[in-house]
């Protein structure tokens, strides 16, 4: 038996359309999916262009620090943030990255985590 959930993505595909993919999950992040959907939530409510991402950074940080990562490179190349995770046996590493900025439109959604900065 199973102990792991399904959760769907959409993405857009090649010819604009939105499709949806199943993955399995592992409990340990099922647990986590409320806190992740806050903080989603947060930074689409919260939206900074590109160079001008000042409370994103912190906010960012401040959830790294909250996961008790203290390796925290901030202000790179001027909001950027870096951190490194160490894991407790040698082996191979992963590098992720995402982007923080947004994009300059007007929001028209009407949600309750609407953006809040106008443009």
């Amino acid at each position: 038996v199973s102990t792991q959930s399904t959760w769907g993505i959409l993405e857009w595909g090649s010819s604009h359309r939105v499709a949806m993919m199943s993955f399995a999950v592992l409990p340990e992040v099922t647990a986590l999916k409320a806190e992740i959907v806050e903080n989603r939530r947060y930074f689409h409510a919260h939206p900074e262009l590109s160079f001008q991402e000042v409370q994103t950074a912190a906010h960012v940080v401040a959830l790294l620090r909250s996961y008790g990562i203290t390796e925290i490179f901030e202000q790179i190349g001027k909001t950027g943030v870096v951190a490194l995770i160490r894991g407790g046996a040698p082996g191979p590493c992963v590098a992720l990255r995402a982007d923080m900025d947004a994009l300059p439109i007007q929001e028209t959604a009407d949600i309750p985590y609407r953006s809040q900065n106008a443009n």
